[in-house]
C-alpha cells in the first residue's frame, strides 16, 4: 500500500494555472493531505515577513514533507530552520537564463535543501558538483485539464490555424512569431496572458488547452532556449495531451522520452523558422490532413502512456526514498 503524507507546498498557489497547482492537485488526486502555503514571485513581497510566517505554521502544525516552488526569498538561515524533510521543485530554466539572475539565486540557496527537482536534464551533473541533490522532473499532464474533449461552439471564439502559448517576449519567440504571420491566408493566434503594449491579450490555461485542441489545427513549441540540452517548458505535454498536433523547436534529449519526428510530433531544428513555416504551410494542406491527425493522435497517446502528472509524482516520490530523504 502506497504511504500517505501531509504535504507543505509553497509557491505561486494562489494562481490557478500556475505550476505548482500541478504538483499541488496531483498530490491530492494521491491521496495525500496537501496544504497550501503561497509564496509569490512577485517583485515588492516582504520575505523576511512570509519567511516568519511559514516558520511559524511548521512550529504549529505537524507535516510529514514541504515542498518549495521557486521560494525566491529564502535563504540558507531561514531554510536550515525547517526540521522536517524539505524539497524544492522547481520547473524553469535556470543556467543559460540570460534576461535576469536566477542561477544567482537558486544556485545559492539549492544546497540546502534536502533534495531538488527541477526541468535542466542537461545540468544533473553540474548541479550535483555544485553540492546539490539533483534530479531531473519535469511537470506532466494533469488528466482533467489536458485530454480529449468534444468541440462545443462555446470555442469557436479561440479558433486558428495555428497558435502559440506563451508569451513572446525575447528576440527568439519574436522571431518565430513574426515569420508565422508572414504566412499567407493562414489564422494565427499568439495566446500571450498579459498586457502588451496597452492591450490585454488573453492566454489559454487549464482545461481551455483541451477546448482550443478542437478548433486549432497546429501548436507551435518554442522555448525561452532551444539550444540546452536536456532543457524544454511543459508544453509538449499540455498540448500534445490535450489532443493538438504539435510542430516544437528539436532539443537534445527529447527522443529519450519518446518524442519522434514525424511519429507523434513534428520537429524543427536549430531555430530555422523557414524550416518551421514549411511544415506549418505542409501540415495545413488539405491533402496532409489524415498525415496530421495520425501523428496528433500518436503524440496524444505518447503522453497519455507515459507524461502525465501521476507518473511525475511516482517518481518523485521513489527518488525520496532512494535518497532516504522520506
Amino acid at each position: 500500500m502506497t504511504e500517505k503524507y501531509k504535504i507543505l507546498c509553497c509557491g505561486n498557489l494562489h494562481v490557478p494555472h500556475a505550476s505548482e497547482n500541478l504538483i499541488y492537485r496531483q498530490l491530492e488526486r494521491d491521496g495525500h493531505d496537501v496544504e497550501k502555503f503561497i509564496y509569490p514571485t512577485i517583485a515588492g513581497t516582504n520575505y523576511p515577513e512570509l519567511n516568519k510566517k511559514l516558520l511559524n505554521l511548521l512550529d504549529n502544525e505537524k507535516f510529514d514533507l514541504m515542498i518549495a516552488s521557486k521560494c525566491m526569498g529564502m535563504k540558507k538561515e531561514d531554510i536550515e530552520k525547517i526540521k522536517i524533510p524539505k524539497v524544492s521543485w522547481v520547473y524553469d530554466l535556470f543556467k543559460g537564463y540570460n534576461t535576469w539572475n536566477r542561477s544567482e539565486w537558486y544556485e545559492a540557496q539549492a544546497p540546502y535543501w534536502d533534495y531538488c527537482f527541477g526541468a535542466e536534464a542537461g545540468q544533473v551533473e553540474y548541479y550535483n558538483n555544485k553540492g546539490i541533490n539533483y534530479s531531473a522532473l519535469k511537470l506532466g499532464a494533469d488528466p482533467d485539464w489536458h485530454n480529449k474533449i468534444p468541440y462545443n461552439t462555446d470555442y469557436d471564439h479561440l479558433t486558428c490555424d495555428v497558435s502559440f502559448l506563451g508569451g513572446v517576449y525575447n528576440p527568439l519567440r519574436i522571431n518565430m512569431a513574426s515569420r508565422i504571420q508572414c504566412i499567407q491566408n493562414i489564422k494565427f493566434n499568439n495566446f500571450v496572458g498579459y498586457e502588451l503594449h496597452g492591450q490585454t491579450i488573453p492566454g489559454v490555461y487549464m482545461k481551455q488547452i483541451s477546448q482550443l485542441a478542437t478548433v486549432c489545427k497546429i501548436s507551435i513549441g518554442c522555448n525561452y532556449r532551444n539550444d540546452i540540452e536536456g532543457y524544454w517548458s511543459k508544453r509538449p505535454y499540455e498540448v500534445m495531451g490535450s489532443n493538438m498536433f504539435m510542430i516544437q523547436a528539436y532539443v537534445k534529449g527529447m527522443e529519450d522520452e519518446g518524442f519522434k519526428d514525424k511519429v507523434n510530433t513534428i520537429f524543427y531544428h536549430d531555430d530555422n523558422f523557414e524550416e518551421m513555416a514549411e511544415k506549418i504551410e505542409y501540415y495545413l494542406r488539405p491533402e496532409n490532413q489524415a498525415e496530421r491527425e495520425r501523428i496528433k493522435e500518436a503524440g496524444f497517446q505518447l503522453i497519455h502512456k507515459s507524461h502525465m502528472m501521476s507518473d511525475r509524482t511516482k517518481e518523485f516520490f521513489k527518488i525520496l526514498k532512494q535518497n532516504k530523504v522520506i
